[in-house]
């Protein structure tokens, strides 16, 4: 976990992303949306139905948005249940790491992230997402037939895996 004083720069530097993110997209989609307001206690604890609609916005517009389906786009974010929270952070976490090549999928948790604990994983994942989605058409479609391929199960025991060895050897 990030300590207090770190915390605030995290904040800062993720706000930044997303918003620089989100006017790229209002400049090159019509189809795009303004991001939620951005605020620090938003921020400082992000609720799953407020990390939704930023996927949403930022996802919508790009190739990234057919590794989730039009319900888990559609749906409000507070209309999920436990394990469709689980699978929609799964598959983003999955596809974004593929993308990026940074391994969001072991180091952020996404139980820990539908609960509030780690603020620090959670806007690290934002700020990944922000990036993922510039990356070429190309890399994006890879990653998502990838995801799709492979489906949430299988990508979470991986991902419980790594982590677990990575633990392990600390």
């Amino acid at each position: 976990m990030a300590s207090p004083h770190k915390l605030p720069q995290a904040i800062s530097e993720t706000r930044r992303a997303l918003e620089n993110t989100a006017s790229m997209l209002l400049e090159t989609s019509e189809s795009a949306s303004p991001l939620p307001e951005l605020t620090d206690k938003l921020l400082s604890r992000p609720p799953f139905a407020f990390l939704h609609s930023i996927v949403k916005v930022l996802v919508t517009s790009s190739p990234l948005s057919s590794v989730l389906s039009t319900t888990e786009l559609s749906t409000p974010g507070n209309a999920f249940t436990r394990p469709q929270k689980l699978a929609f952070l799964i598959k983003l976490f999955e596809a974004i790491s593929l993308i990026t090549e940074e391994r969001i999928d072991v180091f952020v948790v996404p139980a820990k992230v539908i609960a509030g604990q780690d603020v620090a994983q959670t806007l690290l994942f934002l700020r990944e997402l922000a990036k993922s989605v510039k990356y070429p058409a190309g890399k994006i479609n890879g990653a998502v037939e990838s995801v799709k391929r492979d489906g949430e199960v299988k990508i979470y025991q991986r991902s419980v895996r790594v982590r677990n060895t990575v633990v392990r050897m600390q």
